[in-house]
């Protein structure tokens, strides 16, 4: 939907943007951070307010107009179906990444992600990895078994957008790829294309 971006920097500066995504140039004066929020055109909703270090290029993923938007939440798509999750954990592991945990509404640990502890930025595939169970993705049940590879798991891009700025305790990041799925219902397998968005408690 159409929305606005408000930079609380200069406490002045209001966006309006037209669509779901938008590219802006936000100058900066004399300031190391930048700090932003998107809130519906009516301002009856707000996502939760981000701040990250001023660079060239700040890519900051997905943002969501709503009040909550401000909690952690995950954007789960697979096939071009989203379905959005509330309740995240994550760890720190013995092999020295972080994980994501995401659950469903009963508290069944559905997916879960292994990333290198090593801030923001890009990470490669062979670095990563995945476990999707599934039963009730919107009507179909789904499976990825990539535990331990350490030949990529099918990631064509992942990447951390904002990792615990000034003790904020926030994780914000997205990723795209297409992994081999198993369908439970009918029982089938073959490729799809998942992606997902995130905003998640550091709980490590």
């Amino acid at each position: 939907m159409d929305y606005i971006l408000k930079n609380h920097t200069d406490q002045t500066t209001y966006y309006f943007a037209k669509g779901s995504s938008t590219d802006v140039l936000l100058p900066v004066c004399e300031s190391g951070e930048m700090s932003l929020s998107t809130s519906t055109i009516d301002g009856s909703e707000e996502g939760n307010m981000v701040t990250w270090r001023v660079e060239d290029v700040i890519q900051t993923g997905t943002w969501f107009a709503c009040d909550r938007a401000k909690n952690p939440y995950f954007n789960l798509i697979i096939d071009g179906t989203n379905k959005m999750y509330w309740q995240t954990k994550t760890q720190k592991n013995s092999d020295g990444r972080w994980s994501i945990d995401l659950q469903d509404e009963q508290s069944n640990v559905v997916l879960t992600i292994f990333v290198p502890d090593d801030g923001v930025g890009k990470k490669a595939d062979n670095r990563l990895n995945i476990l999707l169970r599934e039963k009730s993705f919107e009507g179909q049940g789904y499976e990825i078994f990539c535990p331990t590879s350490t030949q990529g798991c099918g990631f064509e891009h992942f990447e951390i957008t904002h990792f615990d700025f000034q003790n904020d305790d926030l994780i914000r990041g997205y990723f795209k790829g297409r992994f081999w799925v198993k369908t439970l219902s009918p029982l089938t397998a073959g490729y799809k294309n998942v992606e997902g968005e995130f905003q998640i408690k550091k709980e490590f």
